[in-house]
């Protein structure tokens, strides 16, 4: 999203929040917030743990030959997303 500054998307939510919370009632909003953080916190997660991902790939092969499955203590890797 390089094509929009910080301010811009700091008035986007706000103008969207505003917007979906019209005719709410203050409980649904509340529901619709902690719905919203939820999924906010699992994008984070999930961008947090693909970037470490590519980080210990990188250092992985730097030490390990291709394909091995495993990681640096030996044990085989899981992870249910990708």
């Amino acid at each position: 999203m390089s094509c929009i500054d910080a301010e811009q998307l700091t008035v986007l939510s706000s103008v969207i929040a505003a917007e979906i919370s019209r005719g709410l009632t203050a409980e649904e909003t509340n529901i619709l917030a902690a719905l919203l953080s939820a999924v906010a916190n699992n994008l984070a997660l999930i961008a947090a743990m693909e970037q470490g991902s590519l980080s210990s790939k990188e250092s992985q092969e730097k030490q390990q030959p291709s394909g091995s499955g495993q990681n640096q203590s030996g044990a085989i890797k899981f992870f249910p997303f990708k």
